[in-house]
C-alpha cells in the first residue's frame, strides 16, 4: 500500500470535509400556510405595479431629496395640474424647495380624481384593518420577466416610506407629509430576486442610514450593483404615490425565521402536528357551578354579566383556551371587556387582537369608560404612532403612583354580601318542595295556565 495515499487519506486538512447536513423540511402544515402567505406572482404590486388607481407618479425625480424633506418633517403640496416645466429638473428642484409637488396626469389622466381615490381607499385600509397602506415608492426597478424583446417589462418599488395625504379645500391640491412610521424596504422584491435570480442586494435590508434619515441613494446604488449583470434592468430615480401591503410577508417571514420560538406555545405545537382537539389541562366552569363559588374565586367584572358570560370570563382567568360563540347582540364586546378586566385584576397580561378595526375600538371604548384606559396600550390605529405611544406609557406609569380609593374594601365587601344575598334567593327559587316542584316551575306553569284554571273554577277562593 502506498504510504503516501494512506497518509492523504488520513489527514484532516486534506480529507474531504462532511456535507453540511441538509435543512429540515418545515412541517407540512407550515409549508401549506407559506405557499399561501408568499405572493411572488406578477399581480402582487410590490412586484409589479403601474400607473392608474393605485399609484400616481410625481414629477421630480430625486427620491433621495424628498425623503430628506419629509425626514424634516415637511409638509409638500401636491398639485395637481403640473405646467408645461415639469420636464425640466431645474424648475421642479426650485418648487420642491417651496414644498410644491406635481403629480403627473398619465396615461388615464385626471390626477385629482386618482389621488382622491388614494386618499379615500387607504383611509378604509386603516379603518377596516388597521393597517397603514399609503407610501411612497423611492426609486424604481424596472424588470423583465424572461429574455427576448417580447418578454414583459415591470416595475417594483424599492423603498417604501410611510406617508399621510390630506385634501385641500377647493381645487388647491393634497397636503402630504411622512407618517408616524419607519420607511421599509421592500422585502418581498428581494425574496424574489433571492429566490428567482439567485441575486443578494447588500445594503437593501436593513437601509443605510445618513445625517437627515435614511440614505435612499446608497440603496438604490446597491440594487445597481446587484442587477448590473442582467440585461435590459435597470434601476429608475422614480417617485411614486401608491397603495402597498406586505403583511402577509411578514407573516411568512415570522413562519421561516421563527418557527422554533412559535412552536414553544402548545397551541401553536398542536396546530403544526394536527390531530384532535387541543387539551390543556384546565377544568372549564359551568354556568350553574358559578354561584358557588368563593369569593375568592370570583371573577371582578365592571360590566353586568350572566352565568354563561362568567363561565367564559372565569375560563380566560383560569388560563383555559376556548372559543366563545355567540350571535349579534348578545353582549360578546361586554363579555370581552369583562374578559380583560378580570384577567388584568388577576396579574394577566392580555393582547386583544380582531380582523376589524372597530370590534377593536367598541373594547377599547368600554374599557376607557370604566376607567381602565390608563392600563390600556392602543396599537390599532393611527394613534399607534411613537408619540402616541410614548404618551400612553407617560400615563400608566403617572397611574402606578395612584392610591386605590380609601372605600374600595368596604365597597367591595358590599357587593360581595349582595351577591351571596342574591345567591341565596336563586338557590331557594330552584330547591324542589315535596310536591317535586320548585317556585321557579310553579310560577311558570301559573303564568303559563292560571287564567285557563281561572275560567275553569280550579282557582281563586
Amino acid at each position: 500500500m502506498n504510504d503516501s495515499a494512506t497518509d492523504s487519506a488520513t489527514d484532516p486538512e486534506t480529507a474531504a470535509a462532511p456535507a453540511a447536513p441538509a435543512e429540515p423540511a418545515p412541517p407540512p402544515r407550515v409549508a401549506h400556510w407559506c405557499s399561501m402567505l408568499l405572493d411572488l406572482s406578477r399581480r402582487n404590486h410590490l412586484l409589479h405595479f403601474k400607473e392608474g388607481a393605485g399609484a400616481v407618479r410625481l414629477a421630480w425625480s430625486a427620491p433621495e431629496r424628498l425623503e430628506d424633506g419629509l425626514a424634516d418633517d415637511k409638509t409638500y403640496k401636491v398639485l395637481v395640474d403640473p405646467p408645461a416645466e415639469t420636464g425640466d429638473e431645474a424648475f421642479l428642484e426650485k418648487e420642491a424647495k417651496a414644498a410644491r409637488l406635481h403629480a403627473l396626469p398619465g396615461e388615464t389622466g385626471n390626477a385629482h380624481k386618482r389621488l382622491l381615490g388614494l386618499l379615500r381607499a387607504a383611509r378604509n385600509d386603516m379603518e377596516e384593518g388597521g393597517l397603514h397602506t399609503l407610501f411612497l415608492a423611492l426609486g424604481t426597478l424596472l424588470w423583465k420577466d424572461g429574455k427576448g424583446a417580447k418578454a414583459p417589462v415591470y416595475r417594483a418599488p424599492l423603498v417604501l416610506c410611510p406617508v399621510s395625504l390630506k385634501r385641500l379645500p377647493g381645487k388647491e391640491g393634497f397636503a402630504l407629509r411622512r407618517a408616524d412610521e419607519e420607511a421599509s424596504p421592500n422585502v418581498t422584491l428581494l425574496e424574489m430576486l433571492r429566490r428567482e435570480q439567485r441575486i443578494e442586494v447588500p445594503g437593501a435590508d436593513p437601509m443605510p442610514e445618513d445625517e437627515r434619515g435614511l440614505d435612499v441613494a446608497a440603496v438604490l446604488e446597491a440594487y445597481r450593483r446587484a442587477v448590473a449583470p442582467l440585461p435590459e434592468w435597470s434601476v429608475e430615480p422614480e417617485v411614486w404615490l401608491g397603495r402597498f401591503s406586505f403583511n402577509k410577508f411578514l407573516m411568512w417571514k415570522d413562519l421561516n425565521a421563527r418557527l422554533d420560538d412559535l412552536a414553544r406555545s402548545p397551541i401553536v405545537s398542536h396546530l403544526l402536528r394536527g390531530g384532535g382537539a387541543f387539551e390543556d389541562g384546565v377544568e372549564a366552569v359551568e354556568p350553574a357551578q358559578v354561584d358557588a363559588l368563593s369569593d375568592a374565586e370570583y371573577p371582578l367584572c365592571p360590566l353586568t354579566a350572566d352565568s354563561s358570560q362568567l363561565s367564559a370570563v372565569l375560563a380566560a382567568v383560569r388560563g383555559r383556551n376556548f372559543v366563545l360563540h355567540g350571535p349579534p347582540g348578545t353582549g360578546k364586546s361586554q363579555t370581552i371587556t369583562n374578559l380583560v378586566a378580570a384577567c388584568m385584576a388577576a396579574g394577566k397580561t392580555v393582547l386583544f387582537v380582531a380582523e376589524k378595526r372597530a370590534a377593536l375600538e367598541v373594547v377599547q371604548r368600554r374599557l376607557r369608560k370604566v376607567g381602565l384606559a390608563p392600563f390600556c396600550l392602543e396599537l390599532h390605529s393611527n394613534k399607534a404612532g411613537k408619540a402616541e405611544v410614548l404618551r400612553q406609557f407617560k400615563e400608566a406609569l403617572d397611574y402606578a403612583g395612584a392610591q386605590p380609593p380609601a372605600d374600595w374594601d368596604e365597597k367591595l365587601a358590599a357587593l360581595r354580601r349582595d351577591r351571596r344575598a342574591l345567591d341565596r334567593y336563586v338557590r331557594a327559587l330552584h330547591a324542589p318542595h315535596p310536591s317535586g316542584l320548585t317556585p321557579y316551575r310553579a310560577f311558570s306553569w301559573l303564568l303559563a295556565h292560571g287564567a285557563d284554571e281561572a275560567k275553569a273554577g280550579g282557582l281563586g277562593p
